[in-house]
């Protein structure tokens, strides 16, 4: 299952700005684990013309125990 939380919604001239957070949860163990995520769309004409995007894989990945959860060193 996947719930979306729209946190913040800004529009300035022909740009809007999201940003939200998506729960994932795992129906058979009830586990869940969190991505956040930004995306920023420019209208022309009633339409999205171009659309940019990011989210945090690795959370995800991490929070799914696909990845150690410890931090990263270089």
């Amino acid at each position: 299952m996947l719930d979306q939380d729209i946190r913040e919604i800004f529009a300035a001239g022909d740009r809007v700005v999201v940003s939200m957070a998506q729960t994932y949860r795992r129906d058979a163990t009830g586990a869940t684990t969190v991505q956040s995520a930004c995306k920023m769309y420019r209208l022309a004409g009633g339409r999205i013309v171009q659309f940019w995007g990011e989210q945090d894989t690795y959370g995800l990945l991490r929070g799914l125990g696909l990845l150690p959860d410890e931090p990263i060193t270089f």
